[in-house]
């Protein structure tokens, strides 16, 4: 056996120092929170920009006095009844009853008809109440309506009065001295055939490009044929005169005959006061503007 080896003590291992408890952060709540609002309002980040609760007093009772204080306008909730609906539109200007709606001053175009239907305006203010429009947007909307839609025909307007004017100088051109008479039968004509009432509706329709129906030279032009036909038979229902001046084309025609007449040139060339007053009257039927 070896000599005795000296005996060997085990280790004690060190003592775990107690663990250090973490740092409790500092508590920045500014103290007037702390004593006068409770818990779950404290630190709140909408609040810090008062230093103390004066300051946010004076600003709830100035934003209260922005928003109206007492009896301010709540706009209704999903849940509010048509009765709070309706005090709250009425509460902002709508008028108690559509038909209180007040449209007195408005300018109305020219060509824009309004006031002139009704029933068709009162389902519009009608509209306008369900809504809660109030009186003053009512109004702004007709006329922003109004405005929008002489706008939108101010082209076709534009065209309208230069194809009138284009109308009227053709048809005066082409019945010259014989305008007055021609206009006369054309319009008795068309009133023997359709009645007073009822010819003056169709002479305001609108055609195509512009202009209106009792303007135009062929309509005019095919009436006063009409009502030259019908004058000469006596169907006119008066005793207005049957013989009218002739337009310049016809009396460039009648022209033409007298001067292919031997009757007429011998009656002419021997100075006959008939035949020149005739020659004469021709003349200034047919060339008018001379």
């Amino acid at each position: 056996m070896s000599a005795a080896e000296p005996e060997t003590t085990p280790e004690t291992p060190p003592e775990t120092p107690p663990a250090t408890p973490p740092e409790t952060p500092p508590d920045t709540t500014p103290s007037w929170q702390t004593d006068h609002l409770d818990v779950d309002l404290r630190g709140d980040p909408t609040l810090s920009r008062f230093k103390n609760v004066n300051e946010l007093g004076r600003s709830y009772l100035e934003a209260r006095s922005k928003l109206g204080g007492e009896g301010a306008l709540i706009k209704p909730g999903e849940d509010a009844t048509d009765e709070q609906r309706s005090e709250f539109f009425n509460a902002l200007g709508r008028p108690a009853e559509a038909k209180d709606y007040d449209m007195t001053g408005l300018e109305v175009p020219e060509g824009i008809t309004y006031g002139e239907t009704p029933e068709f305006e009162s389902k519009i203010l009608d509209g306008f109440h369900k809504l809660g429009i109030s009186q003053d947007q009512a109004k702004g909307a007709i006329e922003l309506y109004l405005r929008e839609s002489d706008s939108l025909l101010a082209p076709a307007r534009d065209e309208h009065v230069v194809r009138m004017q284009e109308w009227d100088k053709e048809i005066h051109t082409k019945w010259g001295s014989a305008f007055n008479e021609k206009y006369d039968l054309a319009d008795r004509a068309i009133k023997a055939a359709l009645g007073e009432e009822l010819a003056a509706k169709v002479a305001h329709i609108p055609m195509p490009g512009g202009g209106v129906f009792g303007a135009n030279p062929q309509i005019l032009d095919m009436f006063a044929e009409i009502g030259g036909l019908r004058a000469e038979a006596g169907l006119l229902g008066d005793k207005r005169p049957t013989r009218y001046s002739k337009t310049p084309e016809q009396a460039i025609e009648e022209i033409g005959k007298l001067r292919d007449s031997p009757e007429f040139r011998q009656k002419f060339q021997a100075g006959d006061s008939e035949a020149t007053r005739q020659w004469q009257d021709l003349h200034r039927q047919a060339y008018p503007e001379d």
